[in-house]
């Protein structure tokens, strides 16, 4: 800890208030990288700080401007006059063509040699809007043009050498044009003409040398009309007043140095008159004693005017008085009589495109435009003021380059002190026109620890905290100028947990919290001027998530929350002092929507919000229990938001709350979700703000910082417009073709179609230039469209393959404060039907249908008759046919019986064969599988299907011996013993040569080997008659198994397999002849191929295991025995 005492230094440099920006994102450059990688960046390079010293200048409010120039579509750089029409356009005249515009963009009225309807001249000189809303427009070398509205049609008016009473000159400066129908016009070099468009007569006024009363000079170079209908003249040689109903001129001496050109007149609201002069500045008649005062540029006072040469002279409905020059845009400080200098900063995109401003008009919604010599139109929208935009200029720094500000404290004596990234601290008087300057001495002692300031306090005791970059934690006493400097020393736990500062906060009970880059959280303990450290320790999960706090709060309940730059939010346990964390989860619509947070804030109603890099999330407590963790809702750009990144939070005093982005500031309705975002047009700072550079004093003031300064502003006062914009149409196309191209389609009330018109187009504007790209429009069809069609920012509405029909197409636009507006285009379209869906067509329609259902009738009458006739003949035909037809099915039906019983018989023995089995043993196979209900099952002793092979013993030698006759006739009388001990039920098949299969269904295991014993026996008992007086005899071996075969797994051996299982049991049978064998399965936990393959050659081994039982006749039993 070190300390050392600061000197103010008092008015140092400058500061520059802007309440207006006029920007938009495409024009103004980002200036701002994001901060949190700045100051990791700086951190991690150790980036040096430095002195500078300061610098004087002039108070200014900043203008910043949207140019529009030849890139943009503008004919040429010179905007010599600006108007806007009845319908909303604005006009520009320049020295190549005339130009319309509608916010969007330029439509250049030029001369072309080989139309005699184009414009006469290009060198645009003056426009002026009569009361009919038309145009008149002055050229240099072509006369005057009078623009009608609705079709497009030129009158010209010229001089005619012959003609006294034409037009005094073709080349025109001025014109004017006049309430009561006259249209003033002010010659290059022949003086003043006067038009009545109602009869066409022209009254000319000239110079006359002998004549006081006459012109002062034929060179007309400024016309105004006062209230009283006099005009005032500016000319080559001086100022002179006309009165129009006696014809009479005074000319009034400016009492200057010498005589000089006059190119500017203009009253202003409070009656003074003031007058540009080309050399001798600005002039002043006040109207209530007639004294003149004049104002003249001042080399040695950037408060004087900016040039003596001024060419244009504006009052806007602010009351406002501007002066444009050829070197800069002036401000008249009436009260002091000095002048705020707007000029061109080749560094600075916002700033005029030139120096030379010759024309300045105010529009139907308040934007104010400046046309100049080189440079194109500028736009400016006054209204953006109100955002208060600060630019402190610090000591030495570059008088364009405002610095980077990182927060915000207000001391007792209402000042306000502004942290900077690299200038140290600012302290601005209470009307923020005063500085002080707070650095980091040069010699390394004194003043701040470092000039990278991230976070400012004000405790309790009116002592102000600041938190550097690199230099810890700055205890400033603003009374005494002391300044006390805590820094971590790595040998003393109790030191400043590290040296980078983001974030401090003093607690309900006054206690200072400290959040750090790298150390995680201290807290000061005043007694012993010491801090007790809150570190992350990644094996700890109950200490702080993160080790870089960048915000600090309290909720309502009083208890801590700490946001880091990557490792969520944290709380504070009252109970047992832990840390609770929340994180991201993507899993959880709940959580918190990010893990990079750089904002806290308490609203007004006691709700916590979180500004995260994904969003803003509002805290919602546990209402289950005390120990609830609590959910975020989570506000986002789907739901309006600019951007995600939350850099700062505030509310107001009606409970909105305020964000700064790094696409602006929005503001939020809480209870609404309502969202409204404001951006350089609106007078913000820039577009991108940055973290911990928000702050709300008790006022209601809230402030912003970000790289360009600051804004500071209450949000009750600003003003919105509630008047919403006009719309009107700019363009009607057919297949992308202009439809009227000679026509005004912004007076059009209704249009017709042809019926090839397949694809027609409207395209229209919403004529408020405040920010045309936040305009939006809706339009509907009426007769086609249903609702309106929303169209966002698209200004085009294309239809096709209209149906024939009467339609009103209606726009309406909402303008960039919101405000939508009723529809102002209300286009009747008359679309006509195509030839054969219009009337007459339908009457021929009508007729030849009828035509063709007299004729359709009779053809109709004698097919009937024909179709009767044959219908006789038809039904006899189709009788005898029908019975042929019944017979041969029939023969058919018993062959194809017959053919399928062949296939599913045996052709010696008669019996079922194999082909029989595989088609009807699945319909026995699904029964057993239902009827296997563990519910109804008892015992293992359950119905099953059972498989017996039978194959008969020593049959080789029958026929080897008696031959393959006797063989068959053994094996049609084994057949016989088969059936007659088999069930009805039961199903005996060949399965070839000397084997049979009995198909025992619903048996038991009992029933089974009743069954096989009852074969076997029978077959053992009985003599077998081979013909010729011969007999023999026969054993056979039996084999079974049943299916299941395992009750608890009817899948793990199929039928098929268990029949295997069948097979393998007979084989073993056939070791011993005159024998069966039964294998029953009873648990198996491995696969079936496994218990399948141990069927086929380990039975025993499935004995011993418990797997299997295996049930024998006697005889095999006697002989395992023996």
């Amino acid at each position: 800890m070190s300390t050392s005492k600061f000197v103010r230094v008092p008015n140092a440099a400058l500061i520059r208030v802007d309440r207006s920006c006029e920007v938009t994102p495409a024009v103004a450059a980002k200036a701002r990288l994001s901060f949190v990688l700045l100051l990791l960046t700086t951190i991690l390079f150790n980036l040096p700080s430095t002195a500078q010293a300061s610098s004087d200048g002039p108070e200014a409010q900043a203008m910043h401007f949207v140019q529009y120039d030849r890139d943009d579509g503008l004919s040429q750089s010179a905007v010599n006059q600006i108007a806007q029409d009845s319908s909303g356009f604005m006009w520009f005249a320049t020295e190549s063509g005339l130009n319309r515009f509608d916010g969007y963009e330029f439509t250049i009225y030029r001369r072309i040699r080989s139309k005699p309807d184009t414009m006469p001249n290009d060198f645009i000189t003056d426009i002026a809007v009569d009361a009919a809303g038309d145009l008149w427009i002055a050229t240099d070398g072509g006369g005057l043009v009078h623009h009608r509205s609705g079709p497009y049609e030129l009158d010209v008016y010229r001089n005619d050498p012959a003609n006294g009473d034409s037009l005094a000159d073709d080349n025109l400066r001025r014109v004017v044009a006049d309430p009561r129908g006259w249209i003033w016009v002010g010659t290059m070099r022949h003086g003043l003409s006067r038009l009545d468009p109602a009869s066409g007569q022209i009254v000319s006024y000239r110079h006359d040398a002998g004549n006081d009363a006459s012109l002062s000079d034929d060179r007309v170079y400024a016309l105004w009309l006062d209230a009283d209908g006099a005009v005032w003249i500016g000319t080559g040689a001086g100022l002179d007043r006309l009165d129009p109903e006696s014809g009479e001129i005074h000319r009034y001496a400016l009492d200057v140095d010498a005589e000089d050109r006059v190119l500017a007149v203009r009253r202003d609201g409070r009656g003074d008159l003031w007058i540009g002069t080309a050399q001798q500045g600005l002039a002043r008649i006040n109207e209530t004693d007639g004294e003149l005062q004049k104002f003249r540029h001042d080399e040695t006072d950037s408060s004087s005017l900016s040039s003596d040469r001024v060419e244009v002279i504006y009052e806007d409905s602010a009351k406002r008085l501007w002066v444009g020059t050829n070197n800069g845009l002036n401000l008249v400080d009436d009260e002091r009589s000095s002048f705020t200098r707007y000029q061109n900063d080749p560094t600075d995109p916002t700033s005029l495109s030139d120096s030379y401003v010759i024309s300045i008009f105010e529009d139907q919604g308040g934007v104010l435009w400046f046309g100049t010599k080189t440079g194109g139109v500028n736009k400016w929208n006054s209204r953006s003021w109100l955002f208060g935009h600060v630019r402190p200029r610090s000591s030495g720094s570059d008088d364009n380059q405002a610095p980077k500000i990182t927060s915000f404290t207000r001391d007792n004596d209402r000042q306000l002190w502004v942290g900077t990234f690299g200038s140290g601290i600012l302290v601005l008087g209470p009307e923020l026109q005063e500085r002080t300057q707070i650095r980091k001495s040069a010699a390394g002692k004194g003043g701040l620890s470092d000039d990278v300031v991230m976070s400012l306090l004000t405790d309790a005791e009116g002592i102000i905290w600041a938190g550097t970059m690199h230099g810890g934690l700055n205890r400033i006493d603003p009374a005494s100028g002391e300044v006390t400097v805590y820094r971590h020393e790595p040998d003393d736990p109790t030191s400043l947990a590290a040296n980078g500062i983001m974030s401090l906060y003093a607690a309900h009970d006054g206690t200072i919290w400290v959040g750090t880059f790298g150390g995680g959280v201290s807290r000061y303990e005043r007694e012993t001027d010491s801090f007790a450290n809150y570190p992350h320790d990644p094996a700890a999960p109950a200490s702080l998530s993160n080790p870089n706090a960048t915000a600090i709060t309290e909720d309502a309940d009083g208890v801590l929350w700490v946001a880091t730059s990557g490792g969520g939010l944290n709380r504070l346990s009252s109970i047992n002092g832990n840390w609770e964390s929340y994180v991201h989860d993507p899993e959880d619509s709940g959580s918190l929507s990010g893990n990079a947070a750089y904002s806290l804030h308490v609203d007004r109603a006691g709700n916590l919000w979180a500004g995260t890099r994904s969003g803003l999330n509002r805290f919602l407590p546990s209402s289950e229990d005390v120990g609830g963790r609590g959910k975020f809702q989570v506000v986002s750009q789907s739901d309006g938001l600019p951007n995600e990144a939350i850099y700062g939070i505030l509310s107001d005093s009606q409970g909105q709350l305020w964000l700064s982005t790094n696409y602006g500031i929005s503001r939020y309705n809480p209870e609404t979700g309502d969202i409204r975002s404001f951006h350089l047009s609106d007078g913000l700072q820039g577009e991108e703000f940055n973290f911990g550079a928000y702050f709300a004093d008790d006022e209601g003031m809230l402030y912003f910082g970000g790289n360009n300064g600051f804004n500071v502003f209450d949000p009750v006062r600003l003003a919105f417009t509630s008047t919403p914009p006009k719309v009107v149409l700019t363009d009607i196309s057919k297949f992308n073709e202009p439809a009227y191209p000679n026509i005004a389609t912004e007076v059009l009330t209704d249009i017709d179609l042809d019926y090839i018109d397949d694809m027609v187009s409207f395209t229209f504007s919403a004529v408020d230039y405040t920010a045309p790209s936040r305009n939006r429009y809706a339009y509907k069809l009426e007769g086609f469209d249903r609702d309106w069609v929303e169209a966002g920012a698209t200004r085009r509405a294309t239809y096709t393959d209209l149906p024939g029909g009467n339609y009103v197409f209606h726009v309406k636009a909402a303008n960039s404060d919101g405000v939508w507006g009723e529809s102002d285009v209300a286009l009747a379209v008359s679309v006509q039907h195509p030839p054969w869906l219009r009337p007459w067509a339908f009457a021929l329609y009508l007729l030849a249908g009828i035509g063709a259902i007299y004729l359709l009738y009779q053809i109709h009458a004698r097919k009937l008759a024909r179709e009767a006739d044959y219908s006789k003949r038809l039904e006899t035909e189709v009788r005898d046919r029908t019975s042929e037809l019944a017979e041969s099915n029939s023969e058919l039906h018993d062959a194809n019986d017959r053919l399928r019983e062949a296939s599913l018989t045996d052709a010696l023995t008669g019996l079922r064969n194999r082909r029989y089995l595989f088609e009807e043993v699945l319909k026995d196979v699904e029964l057993v599988r239902r009827k296997l209900d563990p519910r109804y099952i008892e015992s293992d002793d359950t119905n099953d299907l059972v498989f017996i092979m039978v194959d008969l013993d020593k049959f080789k030698p029958i026929n080897d011996n008696c031959g393959h006759l006797a063989g068959d006739m053994v094996l049609l009388q084994v057949r016989d013993v088969l059936q007659s001990v088999c069930r009805a039920s039961d199903i005996v098949i060949r399965w070839g040569g000397d084997e049979f299969l009995i198909v025992g269904r619903e048996s038991t295991h009992t029933e089974a080997s009743v069954l096989v014993e009852r074969v076997r026996a029978k077959i053992a008992q009985t003599v077998f008659s081979v013909g010729n007086g011969q007999v023999a005899r026969t054993t056979c071996s039996i084999g079974f198994a049943s299916y299941p075969f395992i009750h608890d797994s009817t899948e793990l051996l199929d039928w098929e397999q268990v029949l295997g299982v069948a097979d393998a049991a007979m084989y073993r049978a056939k070791i011993e002849r005159n024998a069966w064998v039964g294998i029953h399965g009873i648990t198996w936990d491995r696969s079936s191929d496994s218990l399948y393959q141990m069927l086929q050659s380990d039975l025993d081994v499935l004995v011993d295991d418990g797997c299997i039982r295996i049930e024998q006749s006697l005889s095999v039993r006697q002989t395992k025995t023996a």
